[in-house]
């Protein structure tokens, strides 16, 4: 049974993206067009780019780091897609679990969206 937040959180999701206005609906097609399951930049930290949030505060990017931890990014802030030839030895971990076992990941990201009690409003994409 979804808590009473979750059911509030997805109501509001839903009505931003039927309205297509405000916040959601820029953020779903910006991370669908530039970053959805690509690796990405934020402030130097090259990380994988999953989907993106909503809790009672604000909007965010969920990422996974280099040691398959979750980070959260401000929808706020700006990010640049990495070229393949610009990506970190330090990804090399990662990079293999997303081509071999995306599950992997996947499940990081789940566990974290459910433990914190947070609503993904766009797809997540690990590959």
């Amino acid at each position: 049974m979804l808590s009473e937040k979750l059911l509030r959180l997805t109501r509001h999701i839903n009505d931003a993206i039927k309205k297509d206005d405000g916040n959601i609906p820029s953020i779903r097609k910006e991370i669908t067009k530039r970053g959805l399951g690509k690796i990405v930049s934020f402030f130097g930290d090259q990380v994988l780019l999953t989907c993106a949030i909503t809790d009672d505060d604000d909007y965010y990017y969920v990422c996974i780091r280099p040691d398959r931890k979750l980070i959260y990014h401000s929808c706020c802030a700006r990010y640049d897609t990495v070229p393949e030839e610009e990506l970190d030895p330090n990804l090399s971990v990662l990079l293999w679990l997303r081509s071999n076992e995306p599950e992997t990941l996947e499940k990081i990201v789940y566990e974290s969206i459910e433990r914190n009690e947070v609503v993904p409003f766009t797809d997540i994409k690990i590959i």
